[in-house]
């Protein structure tokens, strides 16, 4: 098993919020545009999103990858999230 981290792609204000978005990001991440919604032990990505459970409205999808240095701001996304607990 790895660990996988899962990321939702696209902005809905449904399960987002505007405030704190930054004008000019370097990265997807600072616009809120993705957003980690989960880091969880599983045998594949596909079983990692379904352990997650989040919700995706339209105009949002989800991708999980056990290798978060490959996406540009991801890392700093889950330096942020483990701070908060």
């Amino acid at each position: 098993m790895k660990t996988y981290y899962v990321v939702r792609d696209g902005f809905n204000a449904a399960n987002q919020s505007a405030t704190g978005r930054t004008a000019n990001p370097k990265n997807l991440f600072e616009s809120e545009y993705s957003q980690l919604v989960g880091m969880v032990q599983a045998e594949s990505a596909q079983a990692a999103i379904d352990a997650v459970g989040a919700t995706c409205y339209n105009g949002q999808g989800m991708w999980a990858t056990s290798a978060p240095q490959r996406h540009k701001g991801l890392t700093r996304a889950i330096m942020d999230s483990i701070s908060f607990k």
